[in-house]
């Protein structure tokens, strides 16, 4: 009746299984197979009885973190039909075209590209994924039981976050302050130190814009001890920034999706950087290359492709997300079997400007490598004469001259090289701008990477004629 099990946490699931399966109905630690509570499935006698078998298991610590037994264990990749086109935004837009055709919740997206997509969900699949995701943020490190959650996402002009992770921490049982993504950075700490928050969920931007403004207050306070971004990914000196600056002892990605496609990944306390389990449950990921469909073969990076195993409508089958990403290799030191992958920037932000290709994620990265800068970094491509300008624009925290920086990319980015040793027609800038000045996209408050006025500037073909 009772069993004591003792194993590593990649074999509880399966262990499990065959032991409720052989009839086991108590699955205990060793040394506690004695202890019990009332209604604890043993040996009593309880209404229903012949019907059903009341079973338990209580697993090492670290399975307190572990949402559900598919985590730990590999699910096959469902077959797709031999010759499936790649959906684009557009084929994804033209699903759901009738807004009456299922009941359900409809968000609309836009935060990365601009472009605005509507989605749709049935209730039944978007209360599947939310618990999914919950899943993922206790695996990332939100306590339930204890922690106190802020919700800094962005709410209203139908975007999908503030409501989804309401929902994510009510499914939870968590302390919820629902404070949204509003601008007045003072009543924030203020609510923050009130409530004896120790934890904010909420859109990149807008996090470091509340510590760069708050964060030594809130250090002071002491309560503040977790942050859980979205949206958009931090750069090492942005982390060190949290940590160091700010008294933040766990920053960690929220977890990775998207009002069109959903939950995709999330974070264990093994992931570094952009690194992310795959959600294996409601999604199936292939990475192809960029310019044709085709797997990468090992790490390459390449197109992310989603294909949804838990949306019955509308069916979302190899949709091009608009990201760019790696696959990780090797098992995990969580245990966990789902696949790990890296993102790599968005796919517009990969971009050409009378050079080779140039990624603006690097661009973030070396500028934090060298300078520590922690702020946004905007890239600007405008015409000049028979050239293309490059400018890279940076806040107000540059502590160095921009010049410095031209220097330092040119000497580290071997892309930026060509430019000189070619004779190419681009030029580059660096920039120290206000943060006003960098665009943002409204609903979702991200910046935009690449900002890009070649186009607006040629003539049409009415002016040309």
């Amino acid at each position: 009746q009772t069993c004591g099990l003792a194993c590593a946490l990649p074999s509880v699931a399966a262990l499990s299984r065959m032991l409720l399966a052989s009839g086991v109905t108590r699955i205990a630690r060793p040394g506690e197979m004695t202890d019990s509570y009332g209604g604890a499935p043993h040996d009593g006698v309880y209404a229903l009885q012949q019907l059903t078998r009341r079973v338990s298991v209580d697993g090492p610590a670290t399975l307190a973190q572990v949402g559900s037994f598919a985590e730990l264990e590999s699910l096959p990749a469902p077959v797709l039909p031999a010759g499936m086109p790649i959906l684009s935004k557009a084929g994804f837009q033209a699903l759901g075209v009738q807004p009456d055709s299922q009941p359900g919740l409809v968000v609309r997206s836009g935060g990365s590209s601009g472009q605005t997509v509507y989605s749709r969900f049935r209730w039944p699949d978007y209360h599947r994924q939310m618990q999914v995701t919950a899943h993922g943020l206790v695996a990332a490190g939100l306590e339930p039981a204890t922690d106190r959650v802020m919700n800094l996402f962005a709410a209203g002009y139908m975007y999908g976050s503030f409501i989804s992770f309401w929902t994510i921490l009510e499914q939870l049982g968590a302390t919820q302050l629902p404070m949204a993504m509003v601008p007045e950075y003072e009543l924030i700490a203020e609510q923050i130190i009130a409530h004896k928050v120790n934890a904010v969920i909420g859109m990149t931007p807008h996090l470091l814009g509340l510590m760069q403004s708050q964060g030594e207050r809130l250090r002071e306070a002491g309560c503040l001890r977790k942050l859980f971004f979205g949206g958009e990914s931090l750069s090492a000196a942005q982390r060190e920034f949290l940590q160091r600056d700010c008294g933040i002892e766990l920053v960690r990605s929220v977890a990775y999706g998207s009002n069109d496609a959903g939950p995709m990944g999330y974070q264990c306390g093994h992931c570094e950087g952009s690194v992310h389990h795959l959600f294996s449950s409601p999604q199936q990921l292939e990475i192809v290359h960029a310019d044709e469909d085709r797997p990468v073969a090992g790490t390459e990076v390449g197109r992310l492709l989603l294909s949804s195993r838990a949306r019955a409508w509308p069916s979302v089958q190899r949709y091009e997300i608009g990201d760019l990403g790696r696959w990780v290799p090797g098992p995990c030191g969580c245990g966990r079997a789902d696949p790990r992958f890296e993102l790599a920037g968005r796919t517009g932000d990969v971009f050409k400007a009378g050079t080779p290709q140039l990624n603006h994620a690097e661009f973030v990265r070396l500028v934090s490598q060298g300078f520590g800068y922690a702020g946004p970094l905007q890239i600007h491509l405008s015409p000049d004469g028979s050239n293309t300008r490059m400018s890279v624009w940076l806040d107000e925290s540059l502590q160095c001259e921009p010049p410095q920086v031209v220097d330092y990319l040119v000497a580290n980015y071997g892309e930026l090289q060509a430019i000189d040793a070619y004779g190419l027609a681009a030029t580059l800038h660096v920039e120290r701008r206000p943060i006003a000045d960098f665009e943002r996209v409204k609903a979702s408050g991200k910046y935009r990477h690449v900002c890009d006025h070649r186009v607006a500037a040629v003539p049409s073909a009415s002016a040309r004629a």
